[in-house]
C-alpha cells in the first residue's frame, strides 16, 4: 500500500489570462502548463492513495485511461513522487546574499525638515519626531568615504538622498554626488543616485546639474488632485498639487533623468489604482509604484482590509493594461508594482532578504547615526553604529543579516517565498497593529505576485523579445544579468 501513495512538488496552481492553467514550482521558480486532470491531481491534500486520486478524478467525469496518463507523465517530470520529495533548501541567487560588514548602498536623510505635512508621513514631518537639521559636509563625506572603505563586491554602487524634503539642501546633495565621484575615481564602479522628493521644490538648475549623472528621482504625487489633496499639502494647509504636476513635467523634459511616480495608497486611492495610473501616464511618467499607506503612530491612516483588497485588483487590471499595450505593439509603462516580480521570475532569482536594510544598505541620518533604513532613523534601539565612531557595529548589524525567510516558518512554508523574502523588516519589527495587519500585507503580495506570474507567461508566449527589452530598462541591472540578457537575446535569433 505504501508504495501506491502518492506525493507533489511544491507547486501552486492559479487561472492564466487566456483561461489556461498555470503551475508555479516554488523550487526552481519555473511556471508550467497543465492541463485540468493535472491541476485537479494538485489541488489535492497529499500524501494521498493512487486508488483515492482515481476514484476522485472518476467522480469528476475523467476516464480511467486519461487519468493514468496524466499520473505517468507527471510522474516522470518529477511533480508526483511514490517518495516523499525532499524540502526545498536551494540558497538565494545573485542580488539576494549578504557580504557582512560589506556596503553597497547609502542612504543620506540629507534634512530632517520639510516644506509638506502630508498626515501620513512616517517621518513625522520630516524630523523623525527629532531636531530639524540639514546634514553637514563633514557627514556627509564621512558617510561616503564609509561606504567606498566597506565596498561590497557589486558592480553598482547606489547612494539615495532622503528627508524630510532633500532638495531643501541642495549644497548637500551637490557635495554628496561630487564627493561620490571623486572617491569612484579609484575603483570604477556605477553610480547609481536616487532622490526620493515631493517635487514642489525642483528647479530647471537642479535638473541641469543631476542630468550629468545616472539620477533616478522619485516624486511623490497620489494621483489627480481630488486623490492627492486629501492627505499631501503645504505646512499651512494648502495644496501642493500644481507646483509637484509642474515639477513632473519639468523632470519629463530631461530623458537623461529616470522619473518615477509614487503614489501612496489610502482606501480611497485603493479603487483609483486605474484612474491614477492614466492620470500619470497622461503626464509623460512611464514608471510608476504604488504603495500601500502606512502610519508610524496609530491606526486611522493604515489601510483596512478591503483596502489592500481593492489595491490587489487594481494591480491586476495593471498587468491586464501592460498585456493590452504589448498586444498593440506600444511602449509597455513600467509598472513597478508587476515589473520587479517579472525581472525575480526572468532570471529565477531566489531572494532570501526582502532588502539589504541593515546590511548591505545603511541609512544614515544628519547626526551621523546609522540605521538599517529610514524607517528606523530616531529609533535609538535599531541604532547599529555611528558615520563619525566606527560605523556599523557588527554584533548589531548581524541581528538584522538574521532575519531571513529560514527564520520565519510561516514564510519558509509559503509558495511566494523565494519572490517575497518574507516582506519588509521594519513591518516585522515595528508594526504596532499585529500580526492582522501583516497577514493582510502577505495576501496582496500573493495577490501580486499571481498577476505578474500571469502576465509573465502571456508576455511570453506573445513575443520572447519583449520581457528582455522590458527588463532591461528595470534599474538597476545588474552586469551577470546583463550578460544573461544578452545571451537570451543572441539564443532568440
Amino acid at each position: 500500500m505504501e508504495n501506491n501513495m502518492l506525493f507533489k512538488r511544491d507547486i501552486h496552481v492559479i487561472n492564466g489570462f487566456n483561461g489556461d492553467i498555470l503551475g508555479y514550482d516554488v523550487s526552481s521558480m519555473l511556471t508550467i502548463s497543465l492541463n485540468q486532470i493535472a491541476a485537479k491531481i494538485l489541488s489535492f491534500p497529499m500524501p494521498i492513495s493512487l486508488e483515492k486520486v482515481i476514484e476522485l478524478l472518476e467522480l469528476n467525469g475523467f476516464t480511467r485511461n486519461d487519468i493514468l496518463a496524466n499520473l505517468e507523465a507527471m510522474k516522470k517530470f518529477k511533480i508526483l513522487s511514490e517518495k516523499p520529495l525532499p524540502k526545498d533548501t536551494k540558497s538565494c541567487g545573485e542580488g539576494c546574499s549578504h557580504d557582512k560588514t560589506k556596503v553597497g548602498g547609502l542612504t543620506m536623510n540629507i534634512c530632517h525638515s520639510c516644506n509638506m505635512r502630508c498626515d501620513y508621513c512616517f517621518a513625522s514631518g520630516g524630523n523623525y519626531k527629532m531636531k530639524e537639521e540639514f546634514m553637514g559636509e563633514k557627514t556627509i563625506k564621512n558617510s561616503i568615504d564609509y561606504l567606498f572603505d566597506n565596498i561590497s563586491s557589486s558592480d553598482i554602487i547606489m547612494v539615495s538622498f532622503f528627508g524630510g524634503e532633500p532638495f531643501m539642501n541642495w549644497d548637500g546633495i551637490k557635495t554628496g554626488i561630487n564627493h561620490c565621484n571623486e572617491r569612484n575615481k579609484a575603483v570604477n564602479k556605477k553610480m547609481i543616485f536616487y532622490i526620493t522628493t515631493n517635487g514642489t521644490l525642483v528647479t530647471r538648475e537642479h535638473l541641469e546639474f543631476l542630468a550629468q549623472f545616472d539620477v533616478r528621482i522619485t516624486v511623490s504625487l497620489d494621483g489627480d488632485r481630488d486623490v492627492n489633496d486629501k492627505h499631501r499639502f503645504f505646512i499651512d494647509g494648502s495644496s501642493a498639487f500644481d507646483k509637484t504636476v509642474k515639477a513632473i513635467e519639468l523632470i519629463v523634459s530631461y530623458p537623461q533623468i529616470t522619473l518615477q511616480v509614487r503614489p501612496t495608497v489610502d482606501e480611497y486611492g485603493s479603487t483609483k489604482i486605474i484612474e491614477t495610473a492614466n492620470f500619470l501616464e497622461s503626464l509623460g511618467v512611464t514608471r510608476i509604484h504604488f504603495r500601500p499607506m502606512s502610519s508610524l503612530d496609530g491606526t486611522k491612516l493604515v489601510l483596512t482590509k478591503n483596502g489592500y483588497k481593492s489595491m490587489a485588483e487594481g494591480f491586476e487590471c495593471l498587468a491586464k493594461k501592460m498585456i493590452d499595450q504589448a498586444q498593440k505593439g506600444k511602449e509597455l509603462i513600467d509598472y513597478v508594482n508587476i515589473l520587479k516580480f517579472l525581472f525575480l521570475l526572468f532570471f529565477r532569482l531566489r531572494r532570501q532578504f526582502y532588502c539589504g536594510a541593515g546590511s548591505t544598505v545603511i541609512s544614515v541620518d544628519p547626526s551621523g547615526n546609522i540605521s538599517p533604513c529610514p524607517r528606523f532613523t530616531g529609533m535609538g534601539e535599531f541604532q547599529i553604529g555611528d558615520i563619525h565612531c566606527g560605523g556599523v557595529v557588527e554584533k548589531k548589524q548581524s541581528e538584522f543579516q538574521a532575519f531571513s525567510i529560514k527564520t520565519r516558518p510561516d514564510c519558509n512554508n509559503c509558495w511566494v517565498k523565494n519572490i517575497c523574502a518574507g516582506g519588509c523588516l521594519y513591518m516585522h519589527e515595528i508594526d504596532e497593529h499585529g500580526n492582522d495587519d501583516f497577514s493582510v500585507w502577505c495576501e496582496l503580495m500573493k495577490s501580486n505576485v499571481e498577476s505578474a506570474l500571469k502576465t509573465f507567461v502571456f508576455l511570453q508566449k506573445l513575443s520572447p523579445a519583449i520581457l528582455p527589452s522590458l527588463i532591461r530598462e528595470y534599474p538597476p541591472l545588474l552586469s551577470k544579468t546583463e550578460e544573461a540578457l544578452l545571451q537570451y537575446e543572441k539564443h532568440l535569433k
